[in-house]
């Protein structure tokens, strides 16, 4: 991941460091916005036009909520962390990472490719919420 891509950004990268958002002190600022937005995306009978159908939830497999996770579902349901969600609106990139390489600026926080389907969903968020996010200086 690009660990330059926000001022507020803490941590390396790796495991258990690649969280930082959920814990920003800006929090309530524009990147919580535009998450919010994100969410409100969130229904399983939504179709997102493309190649594959693509459907977006906000409930985990078991039926919980975590505020900090959205779930794809195209033939299987996989998550989006927050993160990933953030990096992607920043730096258009949302890559899949090789193993123990933390600092590759194009894979995402978690090192799954998830920016196409991001990518998919942006044209439904508010342009105003997405370039407050962008205006977000790098480090």
């Amino acid at each position: 991941m690009d660990l330059n891509f926000c001022v507020n950004w803490q941590g390396d990268g790796s495991p258990g460091q690649n969280k930082f958002c959920r814990d920003c002190p800006q929090r309530a600022g524009p990147c919580q916005q535009l998450w919010a937005a994100f969410r409100g995306l969130a229904n399983p009978t939504l179709e997102v036009p493309g190649p594959t159908q693509l459907r977006l939830h906000r409930r985990t497999p078991a039926g919980g909520e975590n505020l900090d996770i959205m779930y794809f579902q195209v033939n299987a349901r996989w998550n989006l962390p927050i993160e990933d969600f953030l990096h992607f609106v920043k730096t258009g990139c949302g890559g899949a990472g090789q193993r123990e390489i933390y600092d590759d600026p194009m894979a995402s926080p978690s090192r799954t490719t998830q920016g196409h389907f991001v990518k998919r969903l942006m044209s439904g968020l508010p342009p105003t919420a997405v370039a407050a996010v962008r205006a977000i200086p790098r480090k």
